[in-house]
């Protein structure tokens, strides 16, 4: 598979066109059947199709700790509008984009 994100459901599923480029596809967990479901969950699908989980929770830093696999981006943003939203991933576009290419484990942007 293709180096990947993931958008977490905390993210709007719009949002994908916004991190992904040639080199790096976009998915949100609504294309995946995990809308609603536990963070291990998002975190094992996400681990096994090689996907960097693109979230605002911190907790899966937590489960990156504990799993010491899998890799993760968490947007410190808080409640945002969407348009704000829209501003900070394209002021980190490239920045998520390096992270997605590279091996880098966890990143916090804000």
């Amino acid at each position: 598979m293709s180096r990947g994100v993931l958008l977490d459901e905390n993210l709007p599923a719009s949002a994908k066109k916004l991190v992904a480029s040639d080199s790096v596809i976009a998915l949100h967990v609504s294309d995946c059947g995990l809308m609603g479901r536990p963070d291990t969950d998002i975190w094992e699908f996400a681990l096994d199709k090689d996907l960097v989980v693109l979230t605002k929770d911190d907790d899966f830093i937590g489960i990156l700790t504990l799993s010491a696999q899998g890799r993760a981006i968490v947007l410190q943003i808080g409640n945002v509008r969407l348009q704000e939203l829209r501003k900070f991933l394209i002021k980190h576009r490239e920045v998520i984009i390096a992270v997605v290419e590279s091996e880098i484990p966890a990143l916090y942007l804000s």
